[in-house]
């Protein structure tokens, strides 16, 4: 293990000065004379020499046959590991998190031959090379699995550590005649030996026994081919039997991988078992394509199949699958170390919703209305948070049977709480896996805001219980079908959980809807439906594209045809293909026919949604609306699509739609507070409305587009919110400011009509607008940073900011976090204290630096405390404090932080000590955090992306984190390649320029490296961004600096 990161510097010497370790975490420099240093250059030099012999012997013998392939024997020592992506309260108030999987691209050949540079890379197969052929359905598996996992009561060699071994039994039906099996496969040690298979008809008494001749394994195609004897022949089922064996990886988390937590030696960042013993745990990730990884399948969704699954497991350990289990866990007959546990067969579902736990967890159970059993599973010492994930789920089970009108047709519902695990939370049909702070929680370590974000992820994945699984896309060009009807059907699960309290129709406004329009306004967007081409298009499509925008467009529909037919049709499309598969054009169809008559379309018939729905999935972007004054008794609405950087080009294959981007539009409005009919906008609509009445149109912010006014009804409505803003809806003052901003930006509207809508918030009191107002005030902040024009930036900030501030200070921070209520109140009040302290105003910083003295430091002086049951700051502020004390602190602050995140057993307290962490202005600190990361030393693998998007977020740390990139791009991509979904976000991250010439250097570096910024889509997302930051300074930065400068010269 590396010595711990503290401050110290190293001294300059007149000699070469090496940094070692003094074994107590601290760093020493050591002077060498000249004679010391001839003795390491020639031992240097002996090494060199051979060094070289290794190699050439080693190519020498490069054409021998191959070994087996290795095990992993061992696991990685201290490699424990928890994943977050972007933490809650991090750049955004909440963060975007995936809560479905998001795991790692599949390797082109093999998972370790993929060099950076100038090196040549595999080409990476199409989505169709990759498909199976439809020759053989499979109906079902039977699976028996053996997991050797040490720590428990089993012993074995140890060259079975960490590995595991599969007898399984495929029957199939053979709809068309082949004379190959082919399934996928990767890493999985296959028998090149024709005696170990079998085939056989299954429900022939006497046949014949087919044989395999050979097997061919492609690792590119992440497939093996059985070549067999005799045709199979049309029409018939076939049972195949093999065995295999593979490791329980920890290079990925996904298939079976490896996961822990650590005994309390005080010397690594992880879990701390009450018995002072590591504790391994096997767990299963296998979305979209990764149930290869575990077991050799028919890995697609279309091809579902039931799974009978027996699970052999060491002694003192409990394993868990997708069904219920038929007995107890009996002891193996002659290994009475080992138990075995089987499960009931699964109903019929895609591979990528198979599940395996295998762990010494302790769970807590209930039961449904309808008597599904329900239990959370965590480890021993979080039993005490696992009560609000019970009853949160039961509800949301329960609200779901009702309102999808089919009741939840398993037996058991497990959810569980893993401590390495890559996304938000898996869907897995009956054992839904989760990180842990989006399972667990605690009134005294639980902020409102986290408690809800708890409430939103477990609803998001028992929706998916049977939009997804009893139902499921037939390939992944139609994922936003799953993850956009779970986004939309989270806000209404969390609403029930909550009864209410959570106000997630507000809520939706500021997330799902604010998260697809910044989004989908780039040219690096996509559509919902988006053909897959190449394979890693697949994890690609996993955005906010699917998620977000797909839950809008959703919403915007169900408020289009009301919720009940919406439901009904819900219904129609549920029963119609359950344990089956569909594509967007069914979920039409079912929708359209129980849509009211009242609901026409713009040819007054009754409104067929596959033609409407077509605009809004099968094309990217989205439209503005244009209003205009006509005369003065109505206006002229016109729409075009909005699109930030005009300039900016999209893939070819998206740039001239079928559609031509133009909408079919629903506009809502009103007239003076007062709601008018929906009227139709395709290519230009009028509006029945006089000078001295305010339109607002998009009340509620349900329709998925901006909308921009002319300046005259601009200034009304700016004048309407200084004179009584509650006569506009909340979600309208919302979308007016974020709509402005983005005009705005896009230079469509001039910052000063879109400022001047700010001029009201002193009278706001809801946050909603204040969301909207923050995110887009905080990007301008951004430009102007380290620029002498920001003390005009921070005083108008400051104004506008103050009355509220002072209104909700720090004085009346709450400390009972168990009203729900208060969530949107206590929300706004952090958000106001993090953006008056962000603005470098010293009476908030320095207040938050001695609440973290008191609080924290001295509060924690114990040397067995932990954070999160010592700490006396309010949760609500505590990432905001602890940030604050080390950017007014120095080296005994930050030592003190780092020391405590290295202790603290739970992870949510701990991703709020590493974001303090990364709150150090120095560029020595921050490097050396960022090292952390790829050494795997005292920073977890998955909390990688969560390091380098909190440094990535401070403006002045940007330049530190490019220039560590591009330093050190070969060992970034050689860590993170088999987990890609962390290089997105390392990536994104490390890319927030916005200056000229750094914007020229990633363009080279993309070049530069094209063997793999080829592969992902986000190096073309940043390099947009950065340019679009270029030309924002180009445009608006001197215009904006004199009118800054000008109002803040005028006497308050």
């Amino acid at each position: 293990m590396g010595p711990d990161m503290h401050f110290n510097r190293l001294q300059d010497s007149v000699h070469p000065v090496v940094a070692v370790s003094s074994g107590d975490g601290k760093y020493q420099s050591v002077a060498f004379s000249r004679k010391v240093l001839l003795i390491i250059g020639g031992v240097f030099l002996a090494i060199l020499f051979f060094s070289i012999l290794i190699t050439y012997l080693a190519t020498k013998s490069a054409n021998a046959p191959p070994p087996p392939a290795p095990t992993e024997t061992v696991p990685p020592s201290q490699q424990h590991k928890f994943p977050t992506t972007i933490e809650p309260g991090g750049p955004d108030e909440e963060g975007q998190i995936t809560t479905a999987s998001m795991p790692a691209t599949p390797t082109t050949s093999g998972e370790n031959d993929t060099e950076t540079g100038n090196q040549s890379v595999s080409t990476e197969p199409t989505a169709k090379e990759l498909r199976l052929p439809t020759s053989l359905l499979p109906i079902s598996y039977n699976l028996r699995l053996k997991v050797y996992l040490p720590g428990y009561g089993a012993t074995f060699a140890t060259d079975k550590n960490f590995t595991f071994e599969g007898d399984l039994k495929i029957r199939f039906l053979c709809a068309n005649d082949t004379d190959k099996i082919m399934l996928n496969s990767i890493k999985l040690n296959l028998s090149d030996n024709p005696q170990s298979y079998s085939i056989k008809k299954s429900n022939a008494v006497d046949a014949k026994e087919i044989s395999v001749v050979s097997t061919n394994v492609s690792e590119k195609l992440q497939m093996v081919i059985f070549q067999l004897s005799d045709m199979l022949t049309t029409g018939e089922e076939y049972e195949f039997h093999l065995t295999y064996s593979g490791p329980i990886s920890s290079e990925v988390l996904s298939g079976l991988y490896l996961s822990s937590y650590v005994a309390a030696d005080g010397q690594t960042s992880s879990y701390v078992a009450a018995d002072g013993q590591t504790r391994y745990l096997a767990v299963t990730q296998m979305e979209p394509t990764d149930a290869r990884r575990m077991v050799p399948c028919f890995d697609e969704p279309s091809m579902k199949a039931t799974w009978a699954v027996t699970i052999v497991h060491p002694v003192g350990s409990t394993a868990l699958s997708n069904g219920i289990e038929n007995q107890e866990p009996v002891p193996v007959s002659d290994q009475p170390e080992w138990l075995e546990s089987s499960f009931k067969e699964t109903l019929k579902m895609s591979s990528y919703l198979l599940a395996v736990v295998v762990s010494d967890f302790d769970k807590r159970e209930g039961k449904t209305k309808s008597g599904t059993r329900f239990r959370i599973w965590a480890r021993k010492e979080a039993q005490h948070q696992t009560e609000y994930a019970l009853t949160s789920g039961i509800t949301a089970l329960e609200y779901f049977e009702q309102f999808y009108g089919i009741p939840f047709p398993l037996e058991k519902q497990d959810m569980i709480a893993i401590p390495d695990f890559e996304a938000g939370a898996m869907e897995n049909w009956g054992l839904v896996t989760y990180r842990e702070k989006y399972l667990l929680y605690d009134p005294k370590e639980y902020a409102l805001s986290e408690k809800r974000r708890v409430a939103v992820v477990v609803a998001h994945e028992l929706a998916h219980q049977w939009f997804g699984n009893l139902v499921t896309m037939k390939w992944w060009d139609d994922l936003w079908l799953n993850e956009g009807f779970a986004t939309f059907m989270e806000y209404l699960g969390t609403n029930e959980i909550s009864n209410g309290t959570f106000r997630m129709e507000d809520y939706f406004v500021i997330d799902a809807f604010a998260g697809a329009m910044a989004k989908d306004q780039r040219a690096t967007s996509h559509p919902l439906f988006v053909p897959i081409e190449k394979s890693n298009e697949i994890n690609e499509v996993f955005d906010s594209i699917s998620y977000d925008k797909g839950g809008t467009v959703l919403r915007m529909m169900d408020h289009l045809v009301g919720r009940e037919p919406f439901r009904r049709g819900l219904n129609l499309y549920l029963s119609k293909f359950n344990y089956s598969n569909a594509d967007h054009l069914d979920l039409w169809a079912a929708l359209s026919e129980e849509v009211p008559e009242s609901v026409t379309d713009w040819n007054g018939e009754r409104l067929d949604l596959t033609n409407f729905a077509a605009s809004w999935t099968e094309q990217m972007g989205y439209p503005v609306v244009e209003v205009t004054r006509v005369d003065d008794s109505k206006v002229q609405l016109k729409q075009k699509r909005f699109k930030l950087d005009e300039n900016a080009l999209e893939k070819e294959r998206f740039r001239n739609p079928v559609h031509g981007y133009k909408w079919d539009i629903p506009i809502w409005h009103q007239v003076d507070g007062q709601d008018r009919p929906m009227k139709w906008l395709q290519t230009d609509a009028t509006i029945d409305v006089k000078t001295s009445e305010l339109l607002v149109i998009n009340p509620g912010a349900y329709g998925f587009y901006r909308v921009n006014y002319d300046n005259a009804t601009w200034e009304k409505i700016a004048n309407q919110l200084k004179n009584d803003h509650k006569l506009i809806p909340l979600g309208s003052r919302a979308q007016l400011l974020d709509d402005a901003f983005s005009l705005a930006e896009a230079n469509q509207l001039s910052y000063q009509q879109a400022l001047a809508l700010t001029a009201y918030l002193d009278k706001e009191d809801e946050l909603l607008p204040w969301a909207n107002a923050f995110s887009n005030l905080a990007k301008i902040k951004s430009y102007f940073e380290d620029e002498p024009a920001y003390e005009y930036v921070q005083i108008y900030m400051k104004r506008l900011l103050e009355p509220l501030y002072n209104k909700l200070n720090w004085n009346n921070i709450p400390t009972d976090y168990t009203n729900d209520s208060r969530a949107f109140e206590d929300s706004l009040q952090s958000s106001i204290l993090a953006m008056y302290c962000n603005l470098g105003i010293y009476e908030c910083k320095a207040t938050a630096a001695e609440l973290f003295r008191t609080g924290f430091m001295d509060a924690c002086n114990s040397s067995n405390a932990t954070a999160s049951s010592c700490s006396k700051v309010p949760l609500s502020v505590r990432k905001l404090v602890y940030c604050k004390g080390i950017e007014h602190g120095g080296e005994r602050e930050w030592n003190f932080v780092f020391d405590m995140y290295k202790k603290e057993r739970f992870q949510l307290e701990q991703s709020r000590l590493m974001a303090a962490l990364t709150c150090s202005s120095s560029r020595w600190v921050l490097t050396r955090l960022l090292d952390m990361t790829l050494e795997e030393k005292d920073i977890r693998k998955q909390d990688a992306a969560s390091l380098f998007t909190y440094v990535g977020a401070s403006d002045a740390a940007g330049p530190i984190i490019w220039d560590y990139m591009q330093s050190n791009w070969k060992k970034i991509y050689s860590t993170y390649k088999n987990t890609k979904s962390l290089l997105k976000y390392v990536v994104a991250a490390s890319t927030n320029l916005k200056a000229e010439h750094n914007v020229k250097q990633f363009e080279r570096f993309i070049q530069d490296n094209a063997n793999v910024t080829s592969q992902f889509s986000i190096f073309e997302i940043q390099l947009e961004k950065a340019r679009s930051n270029v030309k924002w300074m180009n445009t608006h930065f001197q215009s904006l600096a004199e009118w800054f400068k000008m109002v803040t010269s005028k006497t308050v």
